[in-house]
């Protein structure tokens, strides 16, 4: 698992870099360019994380790979986190720097599973809603999740609200067991 304590460490150095070059929008856009390219494509993750490759190696590829897409400043990150062998932060710190660039602005990203695709009207109505409860900005980003039978979770950093049929379930089913428990104490 990875260290919040190594995320947050070295977000805060990009973050406190990019907001003296007042380049936060511009680093953010570029870290969300690097992170959806490792999801995409795992092969590169690999190679970055491997520890017998040598960081030049890395670094040529990853120029060859984004061109002048990179931000400088990524780009010199990226190579602090291979020279300390931290290239499984990249994808964290690239959410943490989103999440404190969105913060700065007012803005919030929620995660929102929904046993049911939404329709725009909904996802508009969700988001109001959303904004108002937060007071602030919040954009939903929302995912399918059929095995919820019904409703939706929301989630907001550290919290969840879970209005699914399954959740209820599962609610339902440890009321039982704690009052079977009860009664075979009696």
């Amino acid at each position: 698992m990875l260290s919040g304590t190594v995320t947050r460490r070295y977000t805060h150095g990009l973050y406190a870099a990019a907001k003296n070059q007042d380049a936060i929008e511009a680093v953010d856009a570029s870290l969300h360019r690097l992170v959806q390219t490792l999801q995409a494509v795992p092969r590169l993750k690999t190679i970055l994380e491997h520890p017998v490759i040598h960081r030049e190696d890395k670094l040529s590829l990853l120029r060859q790979v984004f061109g002048a897409d990179l931000h400088p400043l990524v780009e010199r990150f990226v190579a602090v986190a291979l020279a300390r062998k931290r290239a499984s932060y990249l994808s964290a710190v690239g959410a943490e720097f989103h999440r404190q660039a969105d913060a700065a602005k007012g803005r919030t990203e929620v995660l929102v599973e929904s046993a049911l695709p939404l329709t725009p009207e909904q996802e508009k109505h969700l988001a109001e809603q959303l904004s108002r409860v937060l007071q602030q900005q919040a954009t939903p980003v929302i995912t399918v999740q059929p095995e919820l039978i019904a409703g939706y979770r929301v989630r907001v950093g550290n919290r969840v609200m879970d209005a699914t049929v399954r959740g209820a379930l599962r609610q339902f089913e440890v009321r039982l067991a704690a009052r079977g428990a009860e009664e075979g104490t009696h």
